[in-house]
């Protein structure tokens, strides 16, 4: 018999242990991540100063409302999932054998969801902070049908392969299973042949399903199409035919739809190129949005709310010289046509604007810095941010392909 109200599951010791259901509000406190500010930065020299700066550019992160409202997504699938594979039945323990499909119960298949937006936008930071808020993996002493217990792993993040190939995604998984639960359970696969990309996703899928995986991340979607052809890219210049990505393999595919019908959650994000080609057919869309949609834009107007009311005033906060430049109309619209409005550049040209100040004598951050720095530290980046201001589709096709992962853009921005 239910008695706390505020929790729907109670009972299920998949999901006892997992964090309280949060609200909205709770939700962007929990995401939003404030570096510490020195007290008096007039006191610090340049040297230190740059130090505090750094940090803040890898660790601030200003939760949005959409990053709330994924959160909601990822509680929803996670608990839902677990609700429907109540450990101490007998039928999924059966399912988790493999047994004949005749005698597995009958239930609702497990929500999919995507998260699309461009390369920069921070769909992926979005995610880990999200998925960061559970315990990754749970240790019972004891479990039912488990005489030593049992390591439940609530959730799993991994990139798409390059290749696209299901058995590079499934070895993968694998290396990032052993590692994160301490194992060699796949030790002897990984040394094995890889021609047999289902079979190697179907055995590491049997070991997830036995320790409970809550959800699965898949990031880099658009890895599993690959582009037209060299011929037909160029005979588009001549036409206003649309080319769109194909498949890899079609195992991949088939792959995630029976993932989904064991009960595993699924949570895919990539580009809209790669995400518009995920759902390209039916069947897939209807699947793989039950648990919801979501889209992370990068910022194209200074009156949009989550930028002038949200992300700058909290920008703002971290300026490291004695003279801090406030906030104006004219800086909003400044920032977002040198930026193009995506997050991971503004993060950099504000580091970068901090450093050509840092060169003068007067402690003080001006408009000319945003300016100076655009053209300087971030020149290489201006054919992203000009297609991108451009709103042109043709130009911003190309987009993802300027902007590196974030370990590598900060590391090629300071050796610049």
């Amino acid at each position: 018999m239910m008695t706390n109200f505020l929790n729907p599951y109670e009972g299920n010791c998949l999901i006892d242990r997992l964090r309280p259901i949060v609200s909205r509000e709770d939700a962007l406190k929990l995401l939003t991540q404030l570096p510490r500010m020195p007290g008096n930065v007039a006191a610090l020299p340049i040297h230190v100063r740059v130090h505090y700066l750094i940090i803040m550019a890898r660790e601030l992160h200003i939760a949005t409302e959409e990053e709330a409202k994924l959160l909601e997504t990822e509680d929803l699938m996670i608990r839902s999932g677990y609700y429907h594979r109540q450990p101490h039945c007998q039928q999924i323990w059966s399912q988790i054998a493999d047994e004949p499909i005749s005698r597995r119960p009958s239930k609702p298949s497990a929500m999919a969801a995507l998260v699309s937006g461009h390369s920069g936008t921070g769909k992926s930071c979005a995610i880990q902070n999200t998925l960061a808020t559970y315990d990754q993996v749970i240790l019972h002493e004891t479990f039912p049908m488990c005489a030593h217990g049992l390591q439940q792993v609530v959730w799993l993040s991994v990139d798409v392969p390059a290749s696209g190939k299901s058995a590079d995604l499934a070895i993968t998984l694998m290396h990032a299973w052993d590692a994160l639960c301490g194992q060699d359970r796949f030790h002897s696969t990984n040394k094995g042949s890889r021609s047999n990309g289902m079979q190697l996703l179907t055995e590491w899928t049997q070991v997830a399903t036995s320790q409970f995986l809550g959800i699965l991340h898949l990031d880099e979607i658009q890895n599993l199409f690959k582009s037209p052809a060299l011929a037909r890219r160029r005979a588009k210049k001549k036409s206003d035919e649309r080319l769109e990505l194909s498949l890899v393999e079609d195992t991949c595919l088939k792959w995630c739809l029976n993932m989904t019908n064991a009960g595993l959650p699924l949570l895919f994000s990539g580009t809209p190129d790669g995400v518009a080609a995920l759902t390209k057919r039916l069947a897939t869309t209807q699947r793989f949005t039950t648990g919801g949609y979501h889209r992370f834009p990068y910022f194209e107007h200074a009156s949009d709310i989550n930028y002038r009311e949200t992300f700058l005033p909290g920008l703002f906060q971290y300026q490291y010289v004695a003279k801090p430049l406030e906030l104006s109309d004219r800086f909003a619209e400044l920032f977002l046509e040198l930026s193009g409005g995506v997050m991971r550049i503004m993060i950099a040209l504000w580091v970068a604007a901090h450093r050509v100040a840092f060169e003068r004598e007067t402690d003080d951050l001006t408009l000319a810095d945003f300016i100076n720095a655009a053209s300087t530290f971030l020149a290489p980046l201006q054919p992203a941010i000009k297609a991108l201001r451009s709103r042109d589709p043709s130009q911003i096709a190309n987009f993802d392909d300027m902007l590196q992962q974030d370990e590598q853009f900060w590391a090629s921005f300071w050796t610049s």
